[in-house]
């Protein structure tokens, strides 16, 4: 996703990048923050508190 300015406010639009099956319609520099943030925050749930 990029944000592209219309007028005085931004908004999300598709990149324009290829994209490939199973990848929720996003590229793959697009995907892999994504997909890391959701894998970090699920390690970090599943740690207990000493």
């Amino acid at each position: 996703m990029e944000q592209k300015e219309s007028g005085v406010q931004k908004k999300d639009e598709a990149c324009g990048n290829e994209t490939s099956p199973g990848m929720a319609g996003l590229c793959r520099s697009d995907w892999q923050p994504m997909f890391q943030l959701k894998m970090l925050t699920r390690l970090l749930s599943l740690l207990k508190p000493i």
